[in-house]
């Protein structure tokens, strides 16, 4: 090959990008550097995915390579996509204002995108996918100069690459304690093996390489002694209009680790663990568009502990205990949060005091947004690797179009994996109750099609009832009418909402005092307790002490146990106010 093109760079990546998304189960299962989160493989294959559907074919091949750069940088997740982007954009550097290259130009290309790549983390590490990103660079130059052409060529460079593999089982701790080889180094050569087969056979074969042979290594067999990561999150987001790269460096450095930050003129976009999201998106200058976090302790548990074969996924309307969900590996999406065209997430990076911070400043309160389809997809990838199938919990449909979202996405992508999603007709603490109902019929056996028709006919046994303490979200909002608002806080009515058989918000009743507001709840509560035992829960806005002695009262009731109180979500404040207490109850049986 004398020349190389646009086109064939296209056909080149695609192959590359395929063999990658191939591996990605097996990528997950050794993953134990730098935490043992099993998500490198999604990681990597959602990272290449997002650039295959983004681009198109291109006949010079610097716009070609200026495509995969932009896009990688938009689309790249995780540490391990984080450096693949600008392991691209290094390359991509190189071939500027070239419409076609020589083979030389383009290993030249490979040389640069090296030491792009290590640039990119704060604290570079042998035995990575930073080394065989070295060692291709550096192997092709030295085989090439040497005469080596075609097939000899690329045989001499895999032999060593794979040799390099090998050894970043002996170069950090967790993989030589494991047994394993690193999991991005792993995925960067699947996807040069992909490259050479497109190279030597110019079609989409399945990987005939000794990498895939040789794969002996299974998820059972990777010990479970390692450290876990003393932060939490991995948190990642893309800031337009920022500030410098060392003042994101500057910023970000003290509240974690592994902190990556790539820089695309005036937007850039980080990588960081961390156990404050909330305060590191706090400190951005600049405008963010995008926001990713996730809960590498949760991930780590699924990979190496999992309570059942079936995942329960649910979104972040739904009231649950944050250590209980953890323990029980609920898998929460956070709802989107727009707040002066800057999307946040809720309960995450938006925590539901900051409401009635806004409210007290007499700001406008944001508004709800549903995540993007390749978020929810990836985490579906995730998913896949370690579940049999996915039990999906969402907020009323009524209420939101997250539950159609969600419903296209799984019947459109996982037609090979069974995933059941059910429209709860509730919110908040009474979305919760399903949520922990299904959790118990999971672990205790039950299968994903029992567990949805049971949850299913749960709905109509599970009522949530709200007393309202502050109108002014309400009259906001519209949900009451601005004249009626007026009245009402003229004659100080505290209203009561519930949510109807059919998941829509209704007004259920209305006193001159809050007090009278929960002694009709408590009336509710003891009205349905004297036939049924019942489970009951107790939300709030932002007072914590009176939901628990209400809870404490609830209690006491014969039938009733009530042995939560949680905080409602920020978005769902947003409507409630100040002051807020929600009880939601189940009947057993």
């Amino acid at each position: 090959m004398k020349e190389i093109n646009g086109k064939t760079v296209y056909s080149a990546f695609r192959s590359g990008a395929e063999a990658l998304i191939r591996e990605k189960d097996y990528l997950n299962a050794i993953n134990v550097f730098p935490v043992p989160d099993g998500d490198t493989g999604t990681n990597l294959a959602t990272t290449v995915r997002s650039i295959l559907v983004s681009i198109e074919e291109e006949i010079r091949v610097d716009q070609m390579a200026a495509a995969i750069d932009d896009n990688a940088m938009r689309g790249a997740r995780g540490s391990s996509g984080m450096i693949l982007a600008q392991y691209f954009h290094g390359w991509a550097e190189a071939l500027q204002g070239k419409k076609v290259v020589s083979p030389e130009e383009m290993i030249e290309g490979f040389k640069s995108a090296v030491p792009a790549a290590y640039s990119a983390v704060e604290l570079p590490q042998e035995g990575t996918i930073l080394t065989l990103m070295r060692v291709l660079a550096e192997e092709l130059e030295k085989y090439y100069h040497s005469g080596y052409r075609g097939e000899l060529l690329l045989e001499e460079v895999g032999k060593k690459m794979k040799q390099a593999l090998e050894l970043t089982m002996t170069q950090l701790e967790p993989l030589k304690r494991n047994h394993v080889i690193d999991s991005g180094a792993a995925g960067f050569l699947a996807f040069v093996e992909g490259i050479s087969d497109y190279i030597q056979n110019s079609n989409h074969a399945e990987l005939q390489g000794d990498f895939v042979k040789k794969r002996s290594i299974l998820q059972e067999e990777i010990l479970h002694d390692h450290e876990n990561s003393p932060y939490r999150y991995c948190t990642e987001g893309i800031v337009e209009k920022s500030s410098s790269v060392d003042r994101l460096h500057e910023n970000l450095s003290g509240f974690g680790d592994s902190l990556i930050v790539l820089e695309r003129g005036d937007t850039a976009r980080f990588h960081l663990h961390t156990n404050d999201p909330a305060e590191v998106f706090s400190k951005i200058e600049g405008h963010i568009v995008m926001q990713k976090v996730e809960d590498m302790a949760l991930q780590s548990r699924v990979a190496n502990h999992p309570c059942a074969k079936i995942a329960i996924i649910t979104d972040s309307i739904a009231d649950l205990d944050p250590e209980w969900a953890l323990s029980h590996q609920v898998h929460v999406i956070p709802v989107g949060i727009m707040e002066e065209d800057q999307v946040f997430l809720d309960r995450i990076s938006y925590p539901t005091d900051r409401i009635f911070q806004r409210m007290q400043a007499n700001k406008s309160l944001p508004t709800s947004a549903v995540p993007s389809p390749s978020e929810i997809k990836a985490r579906f990838d995730f998913l896949q690797t370690y579940y049999e199938g996915v039990l999906v919990l969402m907020v009323s449909s009524k209420m939101s179009g997250f539950y159609y979202q969600v419903k296209r996405l799984a019947e459109e992508s996982f037609s090979d994996f069974s995933v059941e999603v059910v429209d709860t007709l509730q919110n908040s603490a009474a979305q919760g109750l399903l949520v922990r109902e299904a959790v118990q019929e999971i672990e205790n056996g039950k299968s994903l099609a029992i567990a949805a028709d049971w949850i299913r006919k749960k709905r109509s046994q599970t009522k949530i009832f709200v007393a309202i303490h502050d109108l002014k979200p309400m009259i906001q909002g519209g949900r009451l009418s601005a004249p009626v608002g007026r009245s009402f806080q003229t004659l100080g009515i505290k209203p009561i909402i519930s949510i109807n058989e059919e998941g829509e918000g209704i007004a259920f009743g209305m006193h001159m005092k809050f007090e009278a507001s929960l002694r009709h709840l408590e009336r509710l509560v003891k009205r349905e307790a004297k036939n049924h035992k019942i489970l009951v829960q107790v939300s709030y806005s932002d007072n914590l002490e009176k939901a628990e002695f209400f809870a404490r009262k609830l209690s006491k009731i014969p039938n009733v146990e009530c042995d939560m109180v949680t905080q409602i979500s920020a978005i769902v404040a947003a409507s409630t106010g100040s002051g807020a207490i929600a009880v939601a109850y189940m009947k057993e049986g």
